[in-house]
């Protein structure tokens, strides 16, 4: 795959795509491990057998490097907005030799009549599939490398489909982590962590200060290999609140993210540009 572009924050899409206020549209690279709270909310029965207290400071190295270990996951998330669904995305992801293939339903809003837009994204190899916007075929075929207009387009639709997570850039807009403790997620017993986000990130971090008077939270809840099975990021500002839950299965698994047959394919642009989402 290219290596046009740096792996960005699946936190990222409820910003750029969902963004409640406008202050938080960049509010993408969310996530260091800091401060000086470590462990503050570790439970009173300590960890099940097999799993170990995750240090602060290579916390997210920690989390997403097993995720990256697996090779493949699938995701489904959900974004809400004042209790109202405004997307959702479903994503097999599975990390080959050179690069992130992807095959991506997404569930985006919203049109003019405040309907969720649904389409698909398909990567492999670095070339983007598109199914869903008004083609003369079915799958709309971008080419990152066939020119500056091709890769424009395709950098559009990063934020619905980026699948991969920079711990690094994460780590620098977080204030503390604490140890919520054991529990269970759709019957993978995990344990729980809360990271509380820094209103205003060190600068040179990638992570945008929040709005005045904005507080954001990052809940994981990790497997025994440290893997991410659940993760809910909480934004409010004001009577504003936006809550974004993430869920991650099947790791390990062959995916067979292929490419579209070519006599469904075409290169020629679709009339109608990508979604932006307004958020309602």
């Amino acid at each position: 795959m290219s290596e046009r572009r740096s792996p960005t924050s699946t936190l990222l899409v409820v910003l750029l795509g969902l963004a409640v206020l406008g202050a938080l549209a960049g509010f993408a690279l969310l996530d260091r491990v800091g401060g000086d709270e470590a462990g503050s909310g570790t439970s009173e029965g300590g960890l099940p057998d097999g799993f170990e207290q995750l240090p602060e400071d290579v916390f997210f190295e920690r989390v997403y490097g097993a995720q990256r270990s697996a090779g493949s996951w699938a995701l489904h998330q959900e974004d809400e907005r004042g209790g109202q669904p405004i997307g959702a995305l479903d994503a097999e992801t599975e990390l080959t030799g050179d690069g992130t293939d992807s095959s991506n339903q997404v569930s985006q809003c919203c049109t003019q009549d405040n309907e969720l837009v649904r389409f698909e994204i398909r990567v492999v190899d670095g070339v983007y599939y598109t199914k869903g916007f008004p083609s003369e075929k079915p799958w709309w075929k971008v080419d990152p490398e066939a020119g500056a207009k091709q890769l424009g387009i395709a950098q559009s639709m990063d934020p619905y489909i980026s699948q991969t997570t920079d711990a690094e850039d994460l780590q620098s807009a977080t204030e503390s982590i604490t140890l919520v403790g054991p529990d269970s997620v759709d019957g993978v017993e995990t344990v729980h962590y809360r990271a509380a986000l820094s209103p205003t990130p060190p600068e040179g971090s990638g992570a945008q200060p929040l709005p005045e008077g904005a507080e954001a939270t990052i809940d994981f809840w990790v497997d025994g290999d440290n893997r991410p099975v659940q993760v809910i990021l909480t934004l409010e500002a004001g009577k504003e609140k936006v809550v974004k839950t993430s869920r991650y299965s099947r790791y390990g698994e062959d995916f067979d993210i292929a490419v579209p047959p070519a006599g469904q394919t075409t290169t020629k642009t679709p009339q109608a540009e990508v979604p932006q989402g307004q958020g309602g």
